[in-house]
């Protein structure tokens, strides 16, 4: 059952990754002007751009572009990265789609426009949100089911089946160790949103002083930019997410695990590369032989104490 629910959970990621990959291929070619789109997408970011280029000229045109057509795709993405972490992401990409698609309808009845015309798009809409529903299920019932071990924990140092161990979070000792970075998680978001809105209006500038191809090519290399230095900081602040809710624990070979929403490492191996005032550094054996590098929050009173005798 666990591994079928993985399955779905792992399915419903990988959906919204090609999701967001059409979409963005439909923005460049909405703003080039082409009569071709991929199904399997999001309609609205598609509309948006056709209407920020029809309906506004300069710096409006951009600024619509940008907030009702980039923003959202970049969101899905966001949804898409996160929830390797947390099944919620996938139910606001899963509500957002939900959205779309009776955005989809509105279009089509506010417009006239022939149901025909529309069939494929509406059947692809219907096709996409049910494999993003059983995901979104499959992670919720995953997260419970991590859940449901910690609440075996009702004091420190219990003893869980199958002989496991488990280390308990501390929120006091995590805010002691500067392992909560919630603050900073916003302030980089804010941040993304608002370096992402500059570099979608640099193109106005731009376009004073050259060509309009060229200056669109360099704001998508803005873009770009800004899109990997995020992800770049987001992923070091990916250890601290959620720790409250991961299961950190030895299993009955004495081995450390560490469980993050639908996903367990197994440490192998482990050696203690470095240790700071918020986290753990180490090195453990993969699957696979080769040896792999991983972060452990400093939010476990009794973790720290392990660790540092195997330092």
């Amino acid at each position: 059952m666990i591994n079928d629910l993985a399955r779905r959970y792992r399915s419903a990621r990988n959906d919204l990754f090609l999701i967001v990959t059409l979409t963005g291929l439909n923005i460049l070619l909405a703003m080039a002007e082409s009569n071709t789109s991929f199904l399997f997408s999001a309609f609205f970011p598609q509309v948006a751009v056709t209407w920020a280029q029809h309906g506004f000229l300069g710096m409006e045109g951009f600024a619509c572009m940008a907030v009702y057509g980039l923003l959202p795709t970049a969101f899905v993405f966001l949804c898409a990265l996160m929830a390797k972490k947390d099944p919620t992401w996938v139910w606001t990409a899963t509500i957002l789609f939900i959205l779309d698609t009776l955005y989809l309808f509105g279009f089509i009845f506010a417009y006239g426009a022939p149901i025909a015309d529309f069939i494929l798009e509406i059947a692809f809409h219907v096709i996409i949100l049910i494999p993003l529903i059983r995901g979104a299920i499959a992670g919720t019932k995953l997260n419970k089911m991590g859940e449901n071990v910690e609440a075996l924990a009702a004091q420190p140092a219990v003893n869980l089946p199958q002989h496991q161990y488990q280390f308990l979070y501390d929120k006091e000792f995590a805010k002691a160790h500067g392992t909560i970075k919630t603050g900073k998680l916003i302030a980089l978001l804010i941040g993304f949103f608002a370096m992402f809105f500059i570099a979608c209006l640099s193109v106005v500038p731009l376009m004073e002083i050259m060509s309009e191809t060229a200056a669109i090519f360099i704001m998508l290399g803005l873009i770009a930019g800004v899109m990997v230095a995020f992800f770049i900081l987001l992923e070091g602040m990916m250890p601290f997410t959620w720790a409250e809710k991961s299961i950190v624990y030895l299993d009955e070979t004495g081995t450390l695990c560490y469980m993050r929403a639908t996903t367990t490492t197994r440490l192998a191996d482990m050696k203690v590369e470095n240790a700071w005032q918020d986290r753990y550094e180490v090195t453990y054996t993969a699957p696979n032989g080769k040896r792999k590098k991983y972060v452990i929050p400093n939010a476990y009173p009794q973790l720290e104490l392990w660790m540092d005798q195997r330092r």
